[in-house]
């Protein structure tokens, strides 16, 4: 997802870690202390009245861990995509507890789905022999129908039962950035896993928070 100072929202504070798996995130109790948000995965985030807190994560997990883990569980990947929303639901529920009384909003963006290719991925039983990070950048494990299985599970489920805790919002705009068969979309709209354009962040802004401070 684009940096949202890229983008013209000019008081968010981008809090970047670098790749992380959500599945890492998810070990850890998100706490609030002193108005801080924080946690051991991540930098303390300051927290006043107003503020929109987002997340985005879960892409990697889909891209390049859950043909496996499906593989080592002997599970389908409608199970482990619902498995990782579960527990994301959840931390989030957590997350919503630790801001009680205060006027924050809680953002998890669904992760871009897969794009489709006929050749350039992965299976999951060859990852751990033959994935190069040095050469391979953004690896996709597991088939493009598979993975959009896993993709679609988790999207439902978060969108389902995130409904009913406070000051959580699902950003999901999947389906303005995939084709026909839910596959994302190439250049312009990605690169094949980072959304490049803001149309679909700033519009969901708009009209599900009413925020429209675009410079």
């Amino acid at each position: 997802m684009p940096d949202l100072k890229v983008m013209g929202f000019s008081d968010f504070k981008n809090n970047y870690l670098g790749p992380r798996l959500l599945h890492t995130v998810l070990k850890t109790e998100p706490v609030i202390v002193d108005n801080r948000f924080c946690g051991e995965t991540m930098k303390p985030v300051e927290l006043k009245d107003g503020d929109f807190v987002v997340f985005c994560l879960g892409e990697i997990d889909i891209r390049c861990h859950a043909a496996v883990q499906a593989l080592r569980q002997n599970k389908t990947m409608h199970q482990v995509g619902e498995e990782l929303a579960d527990r994301y639901v959840e931390w989030l529920r957590k997350c919503s507890d630790g801001i009680k009384g205060r006027d924050v909003t809680i953002v998890a963006q669904i992760p871009t789905p897969p794009l489709y290719h006929q050749t350039a991925w992965r299976n999951p039983e060859q990852y751990s022999t033959q994935y190069d990070p040095k050469r391979e950048a953004f690896p996709q494990v597991g088939s493009p129908a598979d993975r959009l299985v896993a993709h679609s599970s988790f999207r439902s489920t978060l969108n389902c039962f995130t409904k009913s805790i406070p000051h959580v919002s699902v950003m999901d705009f999947a389906d303005e950035i995939s084709n026909d068969f839910g596959y994302l979309l190439p250049k312009p709209v990605s690169d094949g896993t980072h959304l490049l354009i803001p149309e679909p962040v700033v519009n969901w802004f708009s009209r599900h928070l009413g925020v429209n401070s675009i410079d």
